[in-house]
């Protein structure tokens, strides 16, 4: 057969060249844009120069129509209020205080009018009076003097029979009176003034030109009208600094150049300071001429006088000057009453058209912005239509290498891609919740955690209102119910509940007349297979029953289930994961979704596994508990001297421990345990004493001096009988022998038995542990010990291997021999093998006996207190070294690798002097430290020691106390055994009564 490819698909296929779909649309949107893009700023370009011309001429017609009201209002309101002062009956007043009443009204028109110096009146007969404001004008306020606080002064010039007499007054803002004094130039005649002989002849108002005024040497001009009464002209200034001022407040643009002039083309105002004004003293008689605007330093100024000289007027021009291009428009201002006057506008045409411009090239800018979003926009979104194709190559590479803790995020407005990216982020967060729920599983220690959490993961997965599971027992042949959930209802028994499931158990046998309907829990294990219903409540194969019971079912409602066997690695059914009622998208109750029962199963699989694995876990741990139990028991009844300590010293740690985990303030606020540290703390505190199970028990045991295997007292006894059985038959023997009969012999011999029957009653009370052997008492012994008798049978027959060894260390003595009655023989010195400690790779630091033991009679009796010897109490206390080795020798897990720290540390002492190794309060660990006084306390309170009497808590507490001021336990431990009442709960529970005795803790507290 052939597989020849089409000649014109390898032609298309090698003649073609392939670009990226992301590309090939994002090259298509981006030349439409580009092309569009360059049109509209093209056109918006070419509009704005339009509108640009347009507006130009619009824009000076507004402003010169602006300035033109602007010069208005500076010029019309001096203009008015002239003619309402010229009919103000007070200003027509004869005398000072006359015209003073019309204060008030001419103070507030200056306050109104700020451009506007003063106000005054020229009389007739030659008197002056006038108001001016001071406040803010320094050049006034200096010339007249003014006080501080002056915001008006009166000016006053009256005549007495030809005599001019002058008058200044200075008031406040209130009007208030604030100085008087004479009027230095009361030789002012209004009379002569120019603005008097313009208006006294005529009854309209008039306007004066720029001169310099009389009493401030200020320019500026006046307004002036013949008052209504004919007695005199009223007048007002405008000043050429106000008007001046007034027009640089107009300027549209901060280079805008006004200026205002007459028809000479002389300055009467500039909005600039160019314009160099002759300066004159005040109460000077001097003219003053204007400059003309060709007479201006500014450049700009002149330019435009050059096109006015043409007798041009008025017009709009434009004229280079100053590196600048300007555009100027001059107009003719009507004045009221008074000859024309023009306003010349100067603005530079970039300042003039900046906001245009301003305009434009935002426009501009914006329009690229736009073109570069719209660039990126096509670039995102042709990016976005292959990106998701792409992205779902590698989420398949991602789910190859099984990478899947992120979720698949491709999208894609292509149904058919979305499609497809939905599907793999479902496949994709299968695999990873079926990961993590076998990681989970595989990682989680508590058997009832694990169980709830088998059962919520499953019903996640299914979306199911709950289930159970029911674990098999394999003693009773049944399936118990160990974990049931149901949110739909609330109920929760089982796992971490608190709460056992009040469930029967299922038997997996059939039952009688239960064949034609098998329980359907017990037939899910018979089976191994999963079971699911779609609807329980119609089913008729199973009976259901117990799962109704289970669920608080009565019929009803459609109810759906879903049995899985869970089989272990040995394919055993070890239990039944059981869900209940799945629910659809819309929240109904549904089937089970076949294609979700698979991953019920792999859930199922896993937690057959891991349920497995926590069985056998836990089954090992309840081996080991036993053993050690057991050990711990073996000690216990191993003698009657330590009966019952290792079972009670677990119980006291348990209580301190659990004290200290609780306190929330002291030097125990941040101490805690977990769950690991407490199962370490249990088997070292059971295990604490398991050396002592090569301690030998006469050792143990020893309750007399001279016990060794059996109390050696009665051969001692023994001996003295002897003496006694000598004494007699020496008394006898010479009456037998027929020697006449000494009176003193028979007191001889009785004050012989006597002294034996002393002597032994002596070493009997020495024997005893309870005596203190003084000086006095060893010196009796040693003397008791001197007597001898007669040993006539070998002691070196019927012993054993090593006792007749040790005999054989000297030499036989010939028979009979003299013995002493008690002696400290070579034979009674047991050597030891080789060091206690070995190579001591746990660095003990015990004083160690030069002999494993030595029984000599007079040694052992001479033991100054109890009856133990050193090399005895090295084998007592040489317990906690073979705990240590034991523990040390067994394979603890990592989370138990301190149980030989804890249980091997409970005889050393804060202090360093304990044993075996001397460790330090550094050395410690609080729980080591728990473990001791644990010991110490079970010790003193027990109450069946053969060897001593039980104590009563508050004696152990005081003995305690007095081993926590020496630095042997610890008093932070001590002091929370006291507050925290575990010696008293302990005492209730495991004491006898008469023990219990009342306790005052704070007697035992430290600093009490």
């Amino acid at each position: 057969m052939s597989h020849n490819t089409p000649k014109s698909d390898v032609s298309d296929g090698g003649a073609r060249r392939r670009f990226p779909l992301y590309l090939t649309l994002a090259g298509v949107f981006v030349t439409l844009f580009v092309i569009f893009g360059l049109v509209l700023i093209g056109f918006f370009h070419s509009g704005s120069k339009r509108i640009e011309l347009l507006g130009a001429d619009d824009l000076m017609d507004r402003i010169g129509r602006h300035m033109q009201t602007s010069i208005g209002e500076l010029y019309l309101p001096v203009q008015g209020l002239v003619d309402i002062a010229s009919k103000s009956a007070p200003l027509e007043g004869a005398t000072l205080e006359e015209r003073l009443a019309a204060l008030g009204s001419l103070t507030e028109a200056l306050r109104l009018n700020p451009h506007m110096s003063s106000i005054f009146v020229g009389y007739d007969d030659g008197e002056f009076f006038l108001i001016r404001s001071v406040g803010d004008r320094r050049v006034a306020a200096t010339t007249l003097d003014a006080p501080p606080g002056t915001r008006f002064a009166v000016q006053s010039i009256e005549r007495d029979r030809g005599e001019a007499v002058g008058t200044l007054l200075f008031y406040d803002h209130a009007l208030g009176l604030i100085d008087s004094r004479p009027l230095e130039t009361a030789d002012f005649d209004p009379r002569g003034r120019d603005w008097y002989r313009l208006a006294a002849d005529r009854s309209n108002q008039v306007t004066t030109g720029f001169y310099i005024f009389f009493t401030t040497g200020e320019v500026g001009l006046t307004f002036a009208r013949r008052l209504a009464g004919g007695g005199g002209v009223v007048g007002a200034d405008l000043a050429l600094a106000d008007l001046s001022a007034g027009l640089a407040r107009q300027r549209p643009t901060d280079g805008t150049k006004i200026a205002i002039f007459d028809s000479s083309a002389r300055i009467i105002a500039l909005s600039t300071p160019e314009m160099r004004v002759p300066v004159r003293a005040p109460h000077s008689e001097e003219t003053v001429t204007m400059p003309r605007l060709s007479e201006l330093d500014d450049p700009v100024y002149r330019e435009l006088a050059a096109l006015l000289d043409e007798e041009v007027r008025s017009g709009r021009f434009q004229l280079e000057a100053a590196d600048r291009t300007w555009l100027a428009s001059v107009s003719a201002v009507p004045t009221r009453r008074g000859s024309d006057i023009y306003l010349a506008t100067l603005i530079p045409r970039d300042e003039l058209l900046a906001a245009v411009d301003r305009v434009r090239n935002q426009s501009v800018l914006i329009s690229l912005a736009l073109l570069l979003v719209a660039v990126g926009i096509v670039l995102w979104v042709s990016g976005n239509l292959s990106s998701a194709l792409r992205a779902l190559a590698r989420e398949a590479g991602q789910i190859r290498r099984f990478k899947l803790a992120r979720p698949v995020e491709a999208r894609s407005r292509i149904a058919e891609v979305d499609d497809l990216a939905t599907t793999m982020a479902v496949m994709k967060s299968s695999l990873q919740q079926f990961f993590e729920i076998s990681k989970a599983l595989s990682a989680e220690k508590d058997y009832k955690k694990l169980l709830e959490m088998i059962l919520r993961e499953a019903c996640k997965v299914a979306h199911a209102d709950g289930g159970a599971i029911l674990i098999t027992n394999d003693e009773d042949d049944a399936l118990e119910i160990a974990i049931l959930e149901d949110t739909t209802t609330g109920a929760h028994f089982g796992g971490t509940s608190g709460v056992e499931p009040p469930f029967a158990a299922v038997p997996l046998e059939a039952e009688p007349g239960g064949i034609m309907h098998p329980d359907l829990d017990a037939e899910t294990a018979r089976r191994g297979e999963t079971i699911r219903i779609d609807d329980l409540v119609e089913s008729r194969k199973f009976d259901i029953s117990a799962v109704c019971e289970r669920y608080g079912w009565d019929g009803g409602a459609k109810k759906t289930l879903l049995n899985v066997p869970l089989t272990d690695q040995k394919g055993e059914i070890v239990g039944i994961l059981q869900l209940v009622n799945a629910r659809s998208v819309a929240g109904e109750v549904a089937a089970f979704d076949p294609e979700v029962v698979p991953s019920i199963e792999a859930v199922g699989s896993d937690a057959a596994v891991a349920l497995d694995l926590r069985r056998m876990l836990q089954a090992q741990k309840d081996l080991l508990d036993a053993v050690i139990l057991m050990v711990a028991g073996a000690v216990d009844a191993k003698s009657p001297y330590t009966h019952g300590h290792c079972q009670r010293v677990p119980e006291i740690a348990r209580q301190l421990a659990e004290a200290a985990h609780n306190a929330n303030e002291g030097p125990f606020a941040d101490f805690s345990l977990t769950d690991d540290e407490w199962y370490e703390l249990h088997l070292a505190s059971w295990l604490h004493d398991c050396g002592k199970l090569t301690t030998p028990e006469y050792v143990v045991d020893k309750a007399t001096r001279l016990e060794t295997i059996s109390n050696r007292l009665h051969e001692v006894r023994t001996r003295f009988e002897v003496l006694w059985r000598d004494a007699e038959i020496e008394y006898l023997k010479a009456l037998a022998e027929g020697r006449p009969e000494d009176p003193e012999a028979r007191d001889r011999l009785e004050r012989r038995l006597d002294e034996i029957r002393r002597d032994f009653e002596l070493i009997a009370e020495c024997n005893s542990g309870e005596t203190q052997m003084n000086d006095a008492r060893i010196e009796r012994v040693r003397g008791i010990a001197a007597q001898t008798w007669m040993r006539h049978l070998d002691d070196r027959i019927g012993l054993s291997h090593d006792e007749l060894k040790r005999k054989r260390r000297t030499a036989d003595p010939d028979l009979p021999v003299a013995e002493p009655l008690l002696a400290d023989k070579v034979e009674h010195l047991v050597l030891r093998d080789g060091p206690p400690f070995g190579d001591n790779p746990h660095g003990f630091t015990m004083d160690v006996p030069e002999h494993l033991y030595n029984h000599g009679e007079v040694y052992n009796l001479c033991t100054p207190r109890g009856t133990l010897t050193n090399e005895e109490r090295f084998k007592i206390n040489e317990h906690i070294v073979e705990t240590i080795n034991m523990l040390g020798r067994l394979p603890f897990p990592k989370e138990l690798r301190r149980v030989p720290e804890w249980a091997g540390n409970h005889h050393e002492k804060l202090d360093g002097t304990g044993y075996p190794r001397r460790l330090r309060a550094d050395d410690l660990s609080v729980l080591a430290r728990i473990m001791a006084v644990a010991d110490i306390f079970e010790a003193l309170t027990a109450s069946d020691r053969p060897y001593k009497p039980p104590k009563k808590l508050s004696t152990s507490l005081r003995i305690m106390s007095s081993f926590r001021d020496d630095g042997h336990i610890c008093p932070d431990l001590f002091d929370l055994f006291l507050t925290s009442g575990a010696f008293r709960t302990y005492g209730e529970q495991h004491l006898q009564p008469e023990q219990v005795d009342e306790v005052d803790i704070s007697d035992f507290l430290r600093g009490s």
